[in-house]
């Protein structure tokens, strides 16, 4: 099975100069199937939505498919909602420590900030950003 490269330090950390993003911020979702939700504001203030599924050669069952990638452009305000429930969550959600079934992987980036947490899928975010991803998969 791959390594993950998901911190197990929770605090926010300086990143590597590898995963640097420059003037771009990223918020990085890993639902607890380890498909892959990744949200992008880039230089020029444009937003992207990335749906990285997982392959069922990276699944744990060997024949889980979390289905088909999405890539699509957002509106500009989605970003700031995203970012109001990420600062949302780090207040309200109860954090957990490990990574488990049942949890969603939560982590922003901007140039040499990098911030994590854990959380229950079944919390206010996960709901929220579970209508989200149905939505923005149309």
């Amino acid at each position: 099975m791959a390594k993950s490269n998901i911190s197990t330090n929770w605090e926010p950390t300086q990143s590597n100069s590898s995963l640097n993003t420059g003037g771009c911020e990223n918020l990085t979702v890993i639902d607890t199937c380890s498909n892959q939700l990744v949200f992008t504001k880039n230089d020029d203030d444009s937003v992207t939505f990335e749906y990285k599924p997982t392959e069922p050669i990276n699944s744990c069952s060997r024949t889980y498919s979390g289905g088909t990638p999405v890539f699509k452009n957002l509106e500009s305000g989605e970003w700031t909602k995203l970012l109001t429930a990420f600062d949302s969550a780090k207040i309200e959600e109860k954090h957990r420590n490990g990574r488990y079934k049942g949890t969603l992987v939560l982590e922003y980036r901007s140039g040499i900030l990098s911030e994590s947490l854990i959380i229950d899928q079944l919390g206010r975010f996960g709901s929220e950003l579970n209508a989200f991803f149905h939505a923005s998969r149309k």
